[in-house]
């Protein structure tokens, strides 16, 4: 199921001549959506952004969780 997502988004970002930016995630933070860049450390809350992700990971891995990277 993962690879047949993952071929459809291709062919229909390829179909509609979309770029597509790698690493760019958005999330909302009291409010505001904030576009976040990957290992991009200049937000002025990225220290509060990416400990709250570690303390999310440590809580997804405890409850069993295995992050898969090999698709990035």
């Amino acid at each position: 199921e993962h690879q047949e997502a993952k071929n459809f988004r291709s062919n229909q970002i390829e179909e509609l001549g979309v770029k597509v930016k790698v690493g760019l995630s958005w999330t909302e933070i009291k409010g505001q959506i904030v576009q976040l860049k990957a290992h991009d450390h200049s937000h002025p809350q990225s220290a509060e952004i990416y400990a709250k992700i570690d303390r999310l990971k440590s809580k997804a891995i405890e409850n069993g969780f295995i992050f898969d990277s090999s698709w990035i």
